[in-house]
């Protein structure tokens, strides 16, 4: 059963967890530190219409904001769904129905926010390492790199997870190569397949020889042997 904001407001806050509220948009805060920054707003358009057209058929979760003594800050923060939240703001949609839940800890928060980054195949590998990356670092685990794949579950590793963790352990240079758009994505993790000390040179190898283009491969491409076997063929060729 949704109740409304009216009847919620004379309720105690203990009372509103497990509840579902037909909730003014204007209500609702977005995480300022949602990993994700990147929406199609063309996109969201089409979402907002289908809402109008054919109802919302999942409930948002939000979490309430509360004062240091406990009461209601008189907002929610907005827990899963940004993408109907946007759209409805986009077409007007003046309100949503949202399940109001406990504020979960800071690190399911965090497993909550870089899942949703990794779990979105329409993002960028660059989104998606910088996503892991930040989250890494907030675990503390950014130097233990030993540990990562127990966190894979958590943190919504999938298929591309072992590119991913690849690229954040390039060499600075290589690393540095890939956000300047030297090589791409798909070079990157390649030559994070080659030990520490040939990377760079390998790196530098394929952007003086134009081995691949810095945005021909899509996204996401089997690793190419044959880039590995250049660079080292190239480089055992090399005296030292």
């Amino acid at each position: 059963m949704t109740t409304t904001m009216d009847r919620l407001a004379l309720a105690p806050i203990s009372s509103w967890y497990g509840l579902v509220v037909d909730m003014p948009v204007q209500l609702i805060k977005p995480d300022p530190e949602n990993l994700r920054q990147e929406f199609d707003e063309a996109d969201l358009m089409d979402l907002g219409r289908n809402i109008e057209l054919l109802g919302q058929f999942d409930e948002i979760t939000v979490f309430p904001l509360l004062t240091d003594d406990g009461g209601w800050a008189g907002f929610f923060d907005l827990h899963d769904g940004e993408r109907r939240w946007r759209a409805a703001q986009l077409v007007g949609i003046p309100a949503l129905r949202a399940k109001v839940v406990s504020r979960p800890s800071d690190e399911d928060l965090l497993y909550k926010k870089v899942s949703r980054v990794m779990q979105t195949r329409s993002l960028s590998p660059n989104t998606k390492i910088a996503g892991l990356e930040r989250a890494l670092c907030q675990l503390g685990l950014i130097e233990r790199p030993e540990l990562w794949d127990a966190y894979r579950e958590r943190l919504g590793g999938g298929q591309e997870w072992p590119q991913l963790v690849r690229v954040l352990q390039l060499k600075p240079t290589v690393r540095n190569m890939l956000e300047s758009g030297a090589i791409n994505f798909t070079i990157a993790q390649s030559v994070g397949r080659l030990p520490a000390g040939l990377q760079a040179p390998a790196a530098e190898f394929i952007v003086a020889n134009k081995i691949m283009g810095a945005s021909s491969p899509p996204r996401w491409c089997p690793i190419s042997s044959s880039i590995q076997r250049q660079a080292l063929l190239r480089l055992s060729s090399t005296p030292e």
